[in-house]
């Protein structure tokens, strides 16, 4: 079967739409979010008028600053991870205030409440880990974790998986405390966290193989995309 030839530039836009899609879903499930995520929507439910997408870019921000006093040596395109971030955060909210109305229908429906929360659950785990598989396939950023994560391990030549690991299981631990801290008991943190910490390499490894059997993917502005090396 002829492989179709789609645009990083394209594929960027698809990712950053279902990777939100499937935060949002996964949040409004109340199972528990990815352990990176959990404490940016720990901090969303404390805070009076701070909703989760804000939050996020907020956050992610820090965690910007932080990668750019690691480094030192800043390029300007750099911050399009940055930009990514706050388009990932507006877009959450987005997907959280048009979903949430559907959402209340099904806790208030009784009888299908777990079963809907399922459903949220399974389709936000599937769209995140479609998104991160793309975005392992083009040259532009995505949302600021990942893209700290890959630039620290290549900064100080750690192998990023193991540093992954630690970022992953260093967001867990800050959850954990923050629930503790500030509502005396778990919120963001559920069994669906540590489902996503156990199936989400597996699936993003099976929905990659898929896109790479029946998608080739490459930059349309060739040049740019050599500017957005680490």
């Amino acid at each position: 079967m002829k492989k179709r030839k789609m645009y990083s530039e394209i594929i960027y836009f698809i990712a950053i739409t279902f990777m939100s899609l499937g935060i949002a879903l996964v949040s409004l499930s109340e199972l528990g979010l990815s352990m990176v995520v959990a404490p940016v929507y720990i901090i969303s439910e404390k805070i009076d008028g701070l909703t989760f997408g804000r939050a996020e870019y907020m956050v992610q921000g820090m965690v910007f600053c932080v990668f750019c006093i690691i480094k030192k040596k800043i390029k300007p395109v750099y911050f399009f991870s940055f930009f990514t971030g706050v388009l990932y955060g507006i877009l959450i909210d987005f997907w959280r205030s048009l979903w949430g109305k559907y959402m209340t229908i099904i806790i208030q429906s009784g009888k299908l409440v777990l079963g809907g929360r399922i459903l949220y659950f399974i389709i936000g785990v599937i769209c995140s880990a479609f998104s991160v598989s793309l975005f392992y396939r083009i040259y532009l950023y995505s949302p600021v974790y990942e893209f700290f994560v890959k630039g620290v391990s290549k900064e100080f030549g750690i192998d990023v998986i193991k540093f992954k690991r630690v970022f992953d299981a260093s967001g867990l631990i800050i959850a954990c405390i923050l629930s503790a801290v500030l509502f005396q008991k778990l919120i963001g943190v559920g069994i669906g966290t540590f489902i996503m910490a156990y199936f989400n390499g597996i699936i993003i490894d099976y929905i990659g193989r898929l896109v790479d059997k029946n998608v080739t993917i490459e930059p349309y502005w060739k040049n740019a995309a050599k500017k957005f090396e680490l």
